[in-house]
């Protein structure tokens, strides 16, 4: 796989992730596939890691959930195959003890209980996890097994309570996927296992302005320069006409906010659970509708660095969760390996982060990536903290399981800890203080406020 960020590699062995978010626009990214460079000489704050030599410290994992049901009120989508009826399988799932981050058991969620009540012709409600999406956890859960048990050794193979922590957004699908890949991990638990979630305007995983205020300027910013952008795309007005001759919709449809999001987002579930999907909806028109729609949806939530919006709606919108995925990094660098004397007490090896296309699209972004796929269902991002002989840390993030290079970082090489705190995240941190004082600000040219918007909408 191989990701594009403008037009080339153009990287020295001298360059490093310091110009990460001023020169990113002309980097290539390299996944998995490439091949390191052996020329590459060492560079400071950059390391070779050799997994059979070094050790392992930490791993954290964000995660979209499984496949679910679409999330839009457009029935004329499905209407060939109306029957939402995949949601109600037997599944075996661990059992989670689910509480807020101030303590309160189970909370309640306005988003999560609009999305429950709008049922679907078959049983189904708007966004439910389906069947399929299950067995996507279950099966990250078994790849994560797979490469942090089997394959390195680093977890236990039996669940501990001091050595996994949980978070999810307060979404049903959120935390049967949550649930999901815990029981892939973890087959044989027979504990409850605790379970971080938050109410909306606690919520760190998706950008919401009824909690950040003055994330909304940015956001409406976005929005507007994404419609610009969609509006003058060559192939719009074609797949604009499609669409509109094969589900007989009118223009009325195209001024709403997220038209084609919404067209995507249907086609990707159908196409995902074996519906029927029109005949004139061809390969052609549905990879033109994802692209069109990743872009409509993508500069709203993860815009371009280039754009001068898009720093701010990163830090606004990321900022605090990328704080604390650091911050147990840092905590993790500091402990003593097992074995030496005075250990503090247990901290956790494994964090696991169930969210939504709405994590995961900004955290490709605030590592440098443009994104211009959408995130697949139970699509991950891993970020694994290594020590290496000489006592260095290293960062190596992984994106489906695999390897991805930080723009900046020559293959082959990976940022120290304190390189990728400072220079490939560092302009995105906010501590949970920081973030309230500057989600707080108003300037000049931010009133009036627009309305309140949220990544995740009332949908």
């Amino acid at each position: 796989m191989r990701w594009l960020l403008g037009s080339s590699w153009a990287l020295s062995a001298a360059a490093t992730c310091a110009s990460l978010h001023t020169s990113f626009r002309d980097l290539t990214v390299y996944a998995s596939s490439s091949s390191p460079d052996s020329s590459v000489q060492t560079v400071p704050g950059l390391h070779r890691l050799d997994e059979t030599e070094a050790k392992l410290k930490l791993v954290q994992v964000v995660f979209r959930h499984g496949a679910r049901t679409p999330l839009g009120k457009h029935t004329d989508f499905w209407k060939d195959d109306p029957l939402w009826d995949m949601c109600n399988g037997e599944h075996k799932r661990v059992q989670l003890d689910i509480k807020s981050t101030t303590g309160e058991p189970n909370p309640t969620s306005s988003h999560n209980e609009k999305q429950k009540a709008r049922r679907m012709p078959g049983g189904c409600f708007a966004g439910e996890l389906t069947n399929l999406g299950h067995q996507q956890a279950l099966e990250l859960g078994q790849k994560l097994r797979l490469r942090y048990m089997e394959g390195l050794a680093f977890l236990k193979p039996h669940f501990n309570v001091h050595d996994v922590r949980c978070r999810s957004t307060n979404y049903d699908r959120t935390i049967k996927t949550l649930a999901g890949v815990l029981t892939g991990l973890y087959p044989d638990a027979s504990q409850s296992i605790p379970v971080t979630t938050a109410t909306d305007l606690d919520e760190i995983m998706y950008a919401d302005t009824k909690s950040c205020p003055h994330l909304a300027t940015f956001l409406a910013l976005a929005k507007k320069m994404s419609s610009e952008a969609i509006f003058k795309d060559p192939e719009f007005g074609w797949a604009r006409s499609e669409i509109k001759r094969i589900f007989g919709l009118d223009e009325e449809f195209f001024k709403s906010s997220w038209a084609l999001t919404d067209v995507n987002d249907s086609m990707t579930s159908m196409k995902a659970h074996g519906k029927k999907i029109p005949e004139e909806m061809t390969e052609k028109l549905i990879r033109v509708v994802d692209r069109l729609a990743t872009r409509e949806f993508g500069s709203f939530v993860a815009p371009s660095l280039k754009d001068e919006h898009g720093h701010q709606v990163i830090k606004l919108s990321m900022g605090v969760l990328l704080h604390t995925l650091v911050s147990n990094m840092e905590i993790a660098s500091s402990k003593k390996s097992s074995g030496e004397k005075n250990e503090a007490e247990p901290t956790p090896s494994l964090y696991l982060y169930s969210g939504h296309d709405s994590t995961v699209m900004p955290l490709l972004t605030s590592l440098g990536m443009e994104v211009v796929q959408w995130p697949p269902y139970a699509s991950s991002l891993c970020f694994e903290l290594w020590q290496l002989p000489t006592g260095e840390h290293v960062v190596k993030v992984l994106y489906n399981l695999d390897e991805l290079h930080i723009p900046g970082c020559p293959p082959g090489l990976n940022p120290s800890l304190s390189k990728f705190t400072q220079d490939v995240v560092g302009p995105f941190l906010l501590s949970a203080l920081q973030w309230g004082d500057a989600c707080q600000v108003q300037v000049s040219h931010d009133s009036p406020q627009p309305q309140a918007l949220s990544s995740m909408g009332d949908d």
